[in-house]
């Protein structure tokens, strides 16, 4: 309609009305952009608050991950204690028998759980990481998942856990080993009499094994990197959920994973 009365107006040479019309035409595209880039920045909008809620929940999990890690890295220091006890006075490990032998197979068991930056690495995935505003947050962000992947010196240190691991093979038996796999860290490992009575035999056999208690040493110093990192993990993390929470104040709860 409004090209026929542009046509007609030319005809006519009625410049008025042909630059109405086209004023007209020119506003209607114009408007038209306008609303599909609204469209697109609401869209944008949105997903990036997705993300950051999303990201949010990952580093609330963090958190959790760190104590967890904290925590037992306490644990495994306790029980590295408990076996240079047994390594100076074997006939002491009479005194808390089952607390021996669950140090004798947990004492070297992995503490460190690496993160796992589920929706970070997606949104990584997707090219739209510009979509994070401000972009002090981005970098902040970014910056926060660079330097929590930087556990190398504790992957590193592991190789103490395997040596002692091997250096100590069959110390304790197979039915010894079994109850505590079970028992998965819990402290009711179900210990029957006869165990409990080896126990002073596998602490002197442990004493005569200076391949294996050579590594005692470095069983502890990886636990006590081990909350070195998760104690600058955790300051990190908390300081980024709070930037997070300081720039996103209305995020409320409702963003939920997808």
């Amino acid at each position: 309609m409004i090209f026929r009365r542009f046509a007609a107006s030319l005809r006519r040479q009625d410049w008025t009305g042909v630059f109405i019309e086209l004023a007209i035409v020119i506003l209607g595209v114009f408007i038209g952009l306008q609303v599909s880039n609204w469209n697109e920045a609401r869209k944008d909008g949105n997903l990036a608050r997705s993300y950051i809620g999303r990201i949010r929940e990952d580093i609330r999990s963090d958190l959790k991950r760190f104590d967890r890690g904290d925590a037992t890295a306490d644990e495994r220091l306790a029980q590295v204690g408990v076996l240079l006890r047994a390594v100076d006075d074997p006939v002491s490990v009479n005194k808390a028998p089952a607390r021996f032998l669950e140090a004798m197979e947990e004492a070297a068991w992995r503490t460190y759980e690496p993160v796992q930056p589920r929706a970070y690495a997606e949104l990584v995935s997707t090219g739209k990481v510009s979509l994070i505003t401000p972009v002090a947050l981005r970098d902040a962000i970014a910056a926060y998942y660079a330097q929590i992947e930087r556990w190398a010196p504790i992957a590193s240190e592991q190789t103490a856990q395997s040596a002692f691991v091997h250096a100590s093979a069959g110390l304790l038996d197979a039915h010894q080993i079994d109850a505590v796999e079970r028992s998965q860290g819990a402290t009711d490992v179900a210990w029957s009499a006869e165990d409990l009575a080896k126990a002073v035999g596998v602490a002197k056999r442990f004493a005569a094994t200076p391949e294996a208690v050579r590594w005692l040493p470095e069983l502890h110093h990886h636990q006590i990197l081990v909350k070195a990192v998760d104690a600058r993990n955790r300051a990190s993390a908390k300081v980024l959920l709070a930037k997070i929470e300081a720039d996103y104040s209305d995020l409320g709860e409702s963003v939920r994973r997808r």
